[in-house]
């Protein structure tokens, strides 16, 4: 089963990190996973910078370790970058002191303040540390723009149709994502629904 949205039950557990932009009206964040990548996390770039619009960047530390410049370039552009972890560790299938180093690894060269756990996956007690040291940013809807299974027309319908007041939306700037041909479209329609362009509250 896929869920669009972060399950109630864990939002509860997890209910001190963000989930929308926690602006009034008709506010939209949108953020990426697993990047910098020297094809995609570019034209991402180019297009933001087009309609003005800041980010949040979650950076893959080993990812951020191997292209530096693009990491600083993220960051040049006035966006926001975040921890998501060095190895990309699922936080159920880690053990707790593991997960932590893997996280600290990457805090040089991503964040030291904001984190996201890839897949968002994590267990409670790996949170309670995390949320004294970060900021855990969640998301209000998955857009699942890396899964083969959803081609770039199923994706885009799935951002307009469920988009809602303070989404915060996680797209993907790696190999394979369709991030890159349907975010100019994207931002159109969503601008054209009203909708205003944000960081959340707080970042």
């Amino acid at each position: 089963m896929k869920f669009f949205r972060f399950p109630i039950i864990a939002r509860w557990i997890l209910r001190k990190a963000l989930y929308n932009t926690g602006r009034p009206g008709k506010t939209v964040c949108l953020s990426f996973d697993d990047g910098p990548d020297p094809e995609t996390t570019p034209i991402i770039l180019e297009i933001l910078e087009r309609y003005n619009i800041k980010a949040l960047f979650f950076l893959n530390g080993r990812n951020a370790e191997k292209y530096p410049n693009l990491a600083e370039l993220i960051r040049e552009k006035g966006h926001i970058t975040g921890n998501h972890g060095y190895s990309h560790l699922k936080g159920t299938k880690t053990k707790f002191r593991e997960y932590i180093d893997d996280v600290r690894l990457a805090a040089e060269n991503t964040s030291t303040t904001i984190f996201r756990p890839p897949y968002g996956k994590i267990t409670p007690r790996q949170y309670r540390y995390l949320i004294k040291h970060f900021t855990v940013v969640l998301w209000d809807l998955m857009a699942y723009d890396f899964d083969q299974n959803f081609d770039k027309g199923k994706v885009l319908n799935l951002i307009l149709t469920k988009c809602r007041n303070g989404s915060v939306i996680v797209l993907h700037d790696k190999p394979g994502a369709s991030s890159t041909e349907i975010l100019e479209e994207v931002i159109i329609n969503l601008i054209g629904k009203g909708y205003l362009f944000v960081l959340p509250e707080g970042i």
